[in-house]
């Protein structure tokens, strides 16, 4: 199938418009688990290193508010993935998600998507590993050109990676698969040909982020300028900072779910209704 861009983006934007109430639910939804974590880990962490000042031995407390905070962390982000795995599911042109089942789509998916990240994680570890030791072996006057060329390489290698390996995020929580091999082969496969397209389109979308949060910015920072150096009233300044504070809100509300609505309609252009009972372990 041939992607057009345009299409994405006008698909992207009919969703969140149609959609919006129910994004901005299941998106609320793992924001209150997200500050539940912290809160949690906060004090548990806290707890221990207080306590760790008056009973002995501290060592084996203070090792404890470090596995406490390591594990505070490991939430964070499954609850993180948990969130970007609902709104898929919710934003996928191929389901009709509800909101319990989008929740319950997030939850499942978020420790495939974990395992999925460290994965990729380290084969851009070992890549950079291989460049330092590749480095290692040439004279000392190549060794700034030889990271810079083998920077480059990795900057290329992980911008294909992202490409090929954009949909696993939708295969995740739309076809259910629960295998990280799984996921990451029939993303794979979905990409074939469509790099370029996908490459372009992504680009496109970080451009288009980038101009709706600078115009949503900008009254801010021109009213902090007036106020400061125009002499402007301080009351209709801070009314006008209010406005575009709450409209940056805004604006990042939808980026924060615009992302995962995106990708679900790319991976709906590729797999199609017939093809969404991939096989999942």
């Amino acid at each position: 199938m041939k992607l057009d861009i345009s299409a994405i983006f006008v698909e992207t934007g009919r969703i969140i418009g149609r959609k919006f109430l129910l994004l901005f639910g299941v998106w609320a939804a793992f924001l209150v688990l997200r500050i539940a974590v912290i809160a949690i880990g906060g004090a548990i962490t806290g707890g221990l290193g207080v306590a760790g000042t008056y009973l002995t031995p501290s060592s084996i407390l203070g090792g404890g508010a470090g596995l406490a905070i390591f594990l505070s962390y490991i939430a964070y982000l499954l609850v993180v993935l948990a969130g970007m795995a609902g709104l898929s599911g919710v934003a996928s042109p191929l389901r009709h998600y509800g909101f319990g089942e989008a929740f319950g789509a997030g939850l499942r998916g978020a420790p495939v998507l974990l395992a999925i990240a460290i994965m990729i994680g380290a084969v851009l570890m070992l890549g950079m590993m291989v460049l330092g030791a590749g480095a290692s072996w040439l004279a000392a006057d190549n060794h700034i050109r030889a990271i810079l060329i083998g920077c480059i390489a990795l900057l290329i290698l992980g911008v294909y990676l992202a490409c090929r390996l954009a949909l696993v995020l939708p295969i995740v929580a739309v076809e259910g698969v629960c295998n990280p091999l799984v996921a990451l082969k029939r993303s794979w496969e979905l990409t074939r040909h469509h790099v370029v397209t996908i490459f372009l389109a992504t680009l496109a979308f970080a451009v288009l982020v980038v101009v709706l949060y600078g115009l949503a910015v900008l009254p801010i920072m021109g009213s902090y300028a007036a106020i400061i150096y125009g002499g402007v009233s301080t009351v209709p300044g801070g009314g006008a900072m209010i406005v575009s504070l709450l409209a940056a809100v805004l604006v990042s509300i939808v980026i924060s779910f615009a992302y995962a609505v995106f990708l679900s309609v790319i991976h709906a252009g590729l797999a199609g209704a017939a093809e969404t009972t991939a096989e999942a372990f």
